[in-house]
């Protein structure tokens, strides 16, 4: 049975290209996102894709 709260990183993909569309096509709206603000977002980034993984991945990438 799967987690209720998996949609969020089920969809991580479309949060990704929706994000990067709008930063594309309306960069004002990302003026903001400076300094400190790139080092925690990557951060984020690498957080939500290691829970995409699973142990099976793990496994392999230990036996390399």
């Amino acid at each position: 049975m799967k987690h209720r709260r998996s949609w969020f990183t089920d969809l991580y993909l479309l949060w990704f290209i929706g994000v990067s569309a709008v930063a594309l096509l309306l960069p004002p709206t990302f003026l903001w996102f400076r300094g400190q603000w790139v080092v925690c977002a990557l951060s984020l980034v690498m957080l939500v894709m290691g829970f995409t993984l699973t142990v099976v991945v793990h496994r392999l990438a230990g036996d390399r």
